[in-house]
């Protein structure tokens, strides 16, 4: 199949056995997100011999030749997302400013192996399409996003200071890198845990060293950057987008953090 018939395509693939897999993804040129849930999976890439296990997350580029070996056993559960190069833009547009590069860039694909809570969301993310109509494409490129961020962007691994806090404030902690709960009022952000707003901020504190407020405010200036320098949209538009109530409040945090105002920022970085 042409290239440019899938350009803006995404599709998921839920396949017992690599061979199933392989029929169903055949040999397009695309993006593909897989993800490992069960058995071990031989193959070669780029002509290197390469074993992928149980967790494993791999970023394939449209470029990547891979090839998966006979030997690969029938009780491999492979999932996975393939899309064309439109959608890859999209991500990465959507996505904080260049973020991608990393993972598109390189002799070797990026691999990641999870555990633990990364693991288990990540399993649940990568099988949730197969319950969501095929049709529902906005689906598919949100938990491509999710996972691409979760994975080889921000690398959420769990910090050594947060070792020892209880699970669901560790879980707590990885959601609050999602555009969608950071851009949220402060209030709505602090009843997501269940959980009194003192007894949060407490934690929160005492596990990163850091106020909840200032990690939100990092994170909404971040998301403003990738706005800047992706977007269309103007610095007003962009303000509210991030969470912010108004534009005095948004330039108080910009420029310290940043070390220019938001115009100046768009216009050197879409300059580079």
């Amino acid at each position: 199949m042409p290239n440019a018939s899938f350009d803006n395509e995404i599709r998921y693939v839920s396949a017992s056995g690599v061979h199933e897999y392989e029929e169903a993804v055949g040999r397009r040129r695309c993006y593909r997100l897989l993800f490992v849930s069960d058995g071990i999976a031989f193959c070669t890439v780029n002509g290197k011999k390469c074993q992928f296990g149980q967790g494993d997350v791999i970023f394939l580029r449209k470029n990547d030749d891979c090839v998966f070996f006979s030997r690969s056993g029938a009780d491999t559960r492979v999932c996975a997302l393939i899309f064309g190069e439109g959608v890859f833009g999209d991500l990465s547009a959507f996505l904080p400013g260049g973020c991608l590069d990393s993972a598109a860039g390189g002799k070797e694909p990026p691999v990641v192996r999870l555990r633990g809570i990364q693991r288990n969301k990540t399993e649940r993310d990568m099988t949730a399409p197969a319950a969501v109509p095929a049709t529902d494409k906005g689906f598919l490129r949100l938990t491509a996003a999710e996972v691409l961020y979760d994975c080889f962007v921000s690398r959420t691994e769990v910090p050594e200071w947060l070792e020892t806090p209880p699970d669901w404030f560790i879980e707590y902690y990885m959601l609050l890198s999602r555009h969608y709960v950071f851009t949220k009022p402060f209030n709505e952000i602090i009843a997501l845990a269940g959980k009194s707003r003192e007894y949060i901020s407490r934690l929160f504190k005492s596990a990163t060293g850091k106020n909840i407020s200032d990690h939100i405010v990092d994170l909404r200036i971040n998301y403003a950057c990738n706005l800047l320098k992706n977007s269309s949209m103007d610095v007003m538009e962009i303000s509210f987008e991030c969470g912010f109530e108004n534009l005095s409040t948004f330039y108080h945090h910009f420029s310290p953090r940043v070390g220019m105002p938001p115009k100046r920022y768009r216009d050197i970085s879409r300059r580079v």
